[in-house]
C-alpha cells in the first residue's frame, strides 16, 4: 500500500455503488437514497478502494482512518468501523461479503482492480472566486430570509423522537465511576476496578446488538472535558455508561446512568447499595447492574 495521504477528491465506481470521497457519500444502483458515511467510515472505505483485492493489515487500515496519535485499539475503534462499513454496503446494494476478513493477516476487498474505476474530481475554483462567490450567496440569502420571516409563519417543532427505543449497530464505553469525596477507599483505582468488572460482565452477558469500546481505547481521553463528544466522533460510540460511589449512612451507594450520545439522553439509571463496614463487593454490583440494564434494553418499555 501507497504511504501517501488518501486523495479526498476521488470519486469511485465499483460494482453498482458510487463513491465520492469529498462528501463521504456512497450510493446505489442510479444514485437514489445514499447515505453519508462518517469520516473514519469513509477513510475505510476509501483505502480499500485505493488497493483492491489487496490484504491490508490491521495497523495499515488504523493509520489510514485515524489521526497519527490517536490511541485505538482493535476490539474497539476498528472493529466498529469495519461493521458500520459492512451494514453501510450491503445497504446500498453492495455484496455482504465484499470485504473479506482473512485470518491473522488482516482485511481485503474481494474486488478485482480493474472493477474499480476512479475519476478526479474537478480543480477547485480560486480561492478569491470562492470567497466572492459565496459572500455573493450569503447576502443574497439574507435578504431572501427577510423577506420570507416577514410573511411566513413560524413552523411547530416536531415531536422528539428521544424515546425511540435504541438502534442498531451501537457501540458501548464505559467511563470510570466517579468516587465521591468522603469516602475510605482509592478514589481512581475503585472507579476503575468497576468500570473493568462491568465491561467483562457486559462481554460475557452483552447487549442485543452493541459492540463494546476497550478501556485502553479511553486512556487518551480521560483527562478531557469533553469526552462523550470526543468518543463519539473518534471511536463511534453512541452509548455511554457512566456513574459514581459514595458513602453514607453506613453504606457504599452506586449510582450509575445509560446515556444516548447525541444527546445525552439518560436511557438507564439504577441505585445499588452495600454496607460500608465490608470492601465493596465489585463483582457482585456489576452483575447486579447489567442484569438490571438487560431487562430494560430488551423491554424498554
Amino acid at each position: 500500500m501507497s504511504s501517501q495521504r488518501l486523495n479526498s477528491s476521488m470519486r469511485y465506481q465499483f460494482e453498482n455503488l458510487s463513491f465520492d470521497a469529498d462528501t463521504g457519500r456512497l450510493t446505489g444502483p442510479g444514485g437514489k437514497n445514499g447515505v453519508t458515511l462518517r469520516p473514519q467510515v469513509a477513510r475505510l472505505l476509501q483505502v480499500f478502494l485505493d488497493n483492491p483485492n489487496q490484504v491490508l493489515d490491521r495497523d495499515t487500515l488504523c493509520k489510514a482512518v485515524w489521526d497519527e496519535g490517536t490511541v485505538v485499539d482493535f476490539e474497539s475503534g476498528l472493529a466498529a468501523v469495519l461493521r458500520e462499513l459492512r451494514r453501510s454496503l450491503a445497504e446500498q446494494g453492495g455484496k455482504e461479503d465484499l470485504i473479506e476478513t482473512i485470518p491473522r493477516r488482516g482485511y481485503r476487498l474481494k474486488l478485482d482492480p480493474a472493477a474499480v474505476r476512479r475519476d478526479q474530481a474537478e480543480a477547485p475554483l480560486d480561492r478569491g472566486q470562492v470567497r466572492r462567490g459565496i459572500w455573493g450567496a450569503a447576502a443574497f440569502a439574507a435578504v431572501v430570509l427577510l423577506i420570507l420571516s416577514l410573511f411566513w409563519p413560524t413552523p411547530v417543532e416536531p415531536p422528539s423522537d428521544e424515546g425511540q427505543a435504541p438502534g442498531l449497530g451501537q457501540a458501548l464505553a464505559i467511563l470510570p465511576f466517579e468516587v465521591l469525596a468522603g469516602t475510605d477507599m482509592d478514589p481512581e483505582g475503585a472507579g476503575i476496578l468497576l468500570a473493568d468488572y462491568l465491561l467483562t460482565e457486559l462481554w460475557q452477558n452483552g447487549l442485543d446488538e452493541v459492540s463494546l469500546i476497550g478501556r485502553t481505547s479511553l486512556l487518551a481521553y480521560r483527562d478531557r472535558t469533553d469526552i462523550a463528544a470526543a468518543v463519539a466522533e473518534d471511536l463511534g460510540v453512541n452509548l455511554l455508561l457512566e456513574g459514581s460511589i459514595s458513602q453514607a449512612d453506613e453504606e457504599w451507594r452506586i449510582d450509575a446512568r445509560l446515556l444516548q450520545i447525541p444527546p445525552g439522553t439518560v436511557r438507564w439509571s439504577e441505585r445499588l447499595t452495600a454496607p460500608a463496614n465490608a470492601p465493596l463487593p465489585v463483582a457482585e454490583l456489576a452483575e447486579a447492574l447489567v442484569t438490571s440494564l438487560r431487562e430494560t434494553w430488551h423491554d424498554p418499555d
